[in-house]
């Protein structure tokens, strides 16, 4: 080639190249750049994105595990991303290539018009991930940044408010709501899913009749088979809760008929039995056909599902033994089907404690029941708190199931009664009474009203057959007669003891006999508790009616159980119609109706305005503005006692006098008013002789007799008093010593000065008393628990526990909730020498009250002082709470962040 054509050619090349490098270097923002961009946007990304997306949620249509048992959710959601945990969320490859293609686009291709998918691409991706918080961010740009497109701005606005349910923020997801409302109305397209949203919502704050009205109109816009099919099975849901029956049964046989999954199908026909037979009124041939499924092979992967609905029939019917057995079938048959499992757990726990009185085995399948039910599951804090607080139910029930057993003793005559004892007493069980207590229940079921469901021990045959070969083991076969004891104080040999009784047991038999001194003065302490009289029969009662109504308190404040808690409430009324609590219960049970059923509030209001007109209750119902006024006062009398009690401590006790009449002039009635004439009380002791003291204690019983923190201290002061008559009257003032912190004009109690080191700085103050053992009668000690460890604290035995006030806030003077807690132990525990102490670290201030022998002592005197405590410590109950502690493990505590140690381990052990 010459080189004329070969110059030819490099020129022909070097046009192209230059063409080339010209075409690239065009301005991306050119028309050029900007259709490349949106063809590859489109097929590249956003079209390859959106069938991984379909096939994601197809996948997980298929394999999602449905909880029938509850309302479905019209759309499905996975479980919130848990960082702690590594198994929540979904981890998915393809969700996270979705994200890629998505970030590819808003990165790369930014000059092209999908960067609005691209955005709710990235939104679904992270909301199918779990993380929620960010996927609504994501929502909330979009339906920001693009509010001029109809389509762009529906989804925003919809998958936000999804995820925003997801997250429990109902309150913001009504709000996103209502522009997602306004925003339909402007549009004719793609408004399903929106509509099913708004249902969703609705379902979500219990409106089952709005829910039902935009599902309606969700279904009759759909265009996707699956979403169509679970909203006719979600709708008939609806009407089955509402009592359309009929609507409930076509909304099923739609399901059936349609290709839906198989679980949807065989859940619409379990469903239809139950509808059909309330439209038929009968309810005798169901079980018959959920039987007939369990046998029918295809069902063998639903025999979970039958089993539970046969148990629930069952105790519908209140056949609680089969409804028990089937549900340990379900159980046995739950395979992966751990939510099924863990309501079935539920209903056991609760058969435990209504038809066995069985705390410790019903808070064993409360704890299954939490470990197998999913924590978004809607009741899962509830059940958490019933089990967290099993024990403080359980030692209420235990105070009803101890008081029934005793006054069916005090029916018994007196040489039976005795016997009866004996076999309550020295039982291998010896709560084996009080753990079969009349039930008062309410539970099990739905039943509206709490039944007699358990048995005294009297009428329970198994524990009497048992209680009764306790006996003869222990005691011989005695003959039925007086002083039947009196026979034992020969020999051995006058005892006889069952056929073939081996040696061992009749060395035994002689060692209880050496013991019969012993346990005699037991049984006669046991039987000095039986309300024998009208006056002990009366306490008994009143025992049982505060212990029902710190029950439904319980329930109704803490579990926000209403309808148990207005099931107890009336069991009290019907029970004890003459109780001295009646305004309380009236007033509960208005409160706990006001906006269940005007009707029964209307009726309970009207018997506390008429019935109990000078009760507090009722004028709170007059006066909107009396529980703030009365607020307002009671902070008042809070200020003025600290006030009085500090010129108390400077000794100016005229004053003290003077300010209390005026405060006493004001507000006699006031529920602190004991507490004032006290203070004047002791100051009156500390100026006049001993006459004028026992005036103003008579004052104090005469014109608060239902104080249960003052009078029982007055009382204690005046058998000192009365004991030591001619001393007291000897002196020309009653009380001549003096402890600002503990004044003792009783059995002198000695308070040990809060220690401190060499630098003069506080420090935990150490015991150098015996450990006492503060014990109710009658209370048995658990065993010793399983040693466990947290940190540096361990749930060990201890000779030493202490009962502990924190409050956090150093500032606070303590002085006079000091003296308070004093009047309490004094008054509740005469004879326990029971002290308080305080430490002090960082912001916050620990009062320790001890020496206890054991927890449940420890837990006893927390059980007492508890209601007591709004009175008794002058500091808002925000800033105060309470626990138990042993002695090891409160000599560790020396520091804010270990104090938090403890009480997390506390909350987790005790």
């Amino acid at each position: 080639m010459s080189n004329s054509s070969f110059s030819r050619v490099k020129l022909v090349l070097l046009c192209i190249c230059i063409s080339l490098i010209y075409a690239c270097s065009v301005q991306k923002d050119g028309s050029t750049g900007k259709g490349m961009q949106n063809l590859t946007a489109r097929y590249n990304y956003i079209y390859n994105a959106n069938i991984l997306l379909e096939d994601y949620v197809s996948e997980l249509y298929a394999s999602f595990p449905n909880n029938f048992n509850a309302v479905l959710p019209v759309h499905l959601s996975p479980q919130k991303f848990n960082p702690d945990d590594l198994s929540s969320g979904s981890p998915d490859k393809a969700l996270d290539e979705i994200l890629n293609k998505a970030r590819t686009i808003i990165t790369d291709k930014s000059l092209s018009k999908y960067l609005d998918e691209a955005y709710l691409l990235m939104g679904k991706s992270q909301f199918y991930k779990g993380n929620f918080f960010l996927a609504a961010e994501y929502f909330d740009y979009v339906a920001r940044t693009y509010k001029n497109q109809p389509k762009s701005l529906l989804q925003g606005l919809d998958w936000q408010a999804r995820s925003l349910m997801m997250m429990n923020d109902f309150k913001t997801a009504a709000t996103v709501c209502d522009s997602l409302e306004k925003h339909l109305g402007l549009t004719r397209k793609d408004r399903a899913e929106p509509l099913a949203t708004l249902a969703q919502l609705a379902i979500n704050l219990n409106d089952a009749e709005t829910a039902i009205n935009y599902l309606t109109a969700a279904i009759a816009e759909s265009k996707t088979s699956r979403n169509t099919i679970r909203w006719h099975f979600t709708l008939a849901q609806l009407f089955q809760a509402q009592e359309e029956f009929e609507q409930a049964a076509a909304h099923y046989r739609k399901v059936q008929r349609s290709n839906g999954a198989f679980d949807l199908y065989f859940h619409a026909g379990l469903n239809l039995i139950a509808v059909d037979a309330a439209i038929k009124g009968d309810q005798t041939g169901r079980a018959a056909q959920l039987t007939a499924l369990v046998k029918d092979e295809k069902n063998e992967a639903f025999k979970d599902q039958l089993y539970f609905e046969i148990a629930s029939l069952h105790l519908q019917n209140k056949h609680y033994t089969e409804a028990a057995s089937y549900f340990d079938k379900a159980i046995a048959n739950s395979g992966s089907n751990n939510t099924l499992k863990g309501l079935a757990y539920l209903q056991l726990a609760e058969l435990r404690i209504a038809q066995q009185q069985d705390y410790r085995g019903a808070k064993q399948y409360y704890d299954l029941s939490l470990s197998n039910l999913p924590k978004a599951y809607p009741s899962y804090a509830q059940i958490e708190k019933k089990s967290q607080n099993l024990d403080y139910l359980a030692s209420r029930y235990q105070i009803i199931a101890n008081e029934d057993s005793l006054q069916l003793l005090a029916a018994l005559p007196a040489p039976e009664r005795e016997i009866r004892a004996r076999l309550m007493r020295f039982s291998d069980q010896p709560d084996t009474a009080a753990n079969q207590r009349i039930s008062a229940d309410t539970t099990v079921g739905n039943s509206k009203q709490p039944q007699r469901s358990g048995k005294s021990y009297f009428q329970n045959k198994n524990a009497m057959e048992k209680g009764y070969a306790d006996f003869i083991k222990r005691w011989g076969n005695r003959k039925y007669e007086d002083n039947w004891r009196q026979s034992i104080k020969t020999n051995v040999a006058n005892t006889i003891l069952p056929a073939g009784t081996d040696p061992l047991n009749a060395q035994m038999a002689t060692d209880n006999l050496q013991a019969a001194g012993t346990d005699s003065i037991e049984l006669a302490n046991f039987l000095a508790l039986v309300p024998v009289d009208a006056a002990m029969l009366q306490a008994s009662n009143e025992r049982i009616v505060n212990a029902y109504i710190e029950l439904a308190s319980f329930y109704s404040q803490e579990l926000k159980a209403n309808k148990e808690a207005a099931g107890i409430y009336e069991l009290v009324l019907d029970k004890y119609p003459k109780n001295s609590q009646l305004a309380l219960i009236n007033y509960s049970l208005y409160l706990l109706y006001k906006d269940a059923d005007k009707t029964q509030a209307e009726k309970f209001k009207t018997e506390v305005l008429n019935n109990h007109a000078s009760s507090v209750y009722a004028r709170i119902i007059l006066d909107p503005n009396y529980s703030i006024n009365q607020n307002t006062l009671d902070q008042e009398l809070n200020t003025a006692y600290s006030k009085l009690f500090d010129h108390y401590l400077q000794k100016d006790f005229a004053y003290v006098i003077q300010l209390v009449d005026q405060a006493l002039a004001k507000n006699a009635q006031h529920r602190m008013a004991a507490q004032f004439a006290y203070l004047k009380a002791i100051a009156v002791g500390r100026t006049q002789p001993v006459d004028s003291l026992l005036q103003q204690f008579q004052f104090i019983k005469q014109n608060y007799p239902q104080d249960r923190l003052i009078v029982p201290l007055v009382n204690e002061h005046l058998s000192y008093i009365n004991a030591n008559l001619e001393a007291f009257k000897r002196r020309k003032v009653a009380l001549t010593d003096f402890d600002p912190n503990e004044p003792p004009f009783s059995t002198p109690v000695q308070l040990a000065a809060k220690p401190t080191d060499n630098a003069g700085n506080n420090r935990k103050a150490q015991p150098d008393q015996p450990a006492l053992k503060v014990q109710e009668a009658g209370k048995a000690t658990d065993p010793t628990p399983q040693i466990t460890s947290t940190g540096p604290f361990k749930n060990a035995p201890s000779a030493t526990w202490y009962f502990v006030i924190d409050v956090a806030d150093a500032t606070i003077r303590l002085s006079s909730s000091r003296f308070g807690i004093g009047q309490f132990s004094r008054g509740n525990y005469p004879e326990a020498d029971l002290r308080h102490q305080l430490v002090e670290f960082d912001n916050d201030q620990l009062i320790y009250v001890g020496n206890f022998s054991n927890f449940e002592a420890a837990k006893s005197f927390q059980e007492r002082i508890t209601p007591q405590l709004n009175r008794i410590m002058r500091v808002q109950p925000s800033l105060y709470k309470t626990f138990i502690i042993s002695k090891e493990n409160f000599d560790i505590i020396k520091s804010k962040s270990l104090l938090n140690q403890y009480l997390e381990f506390y909350n987790n052990n005790y």
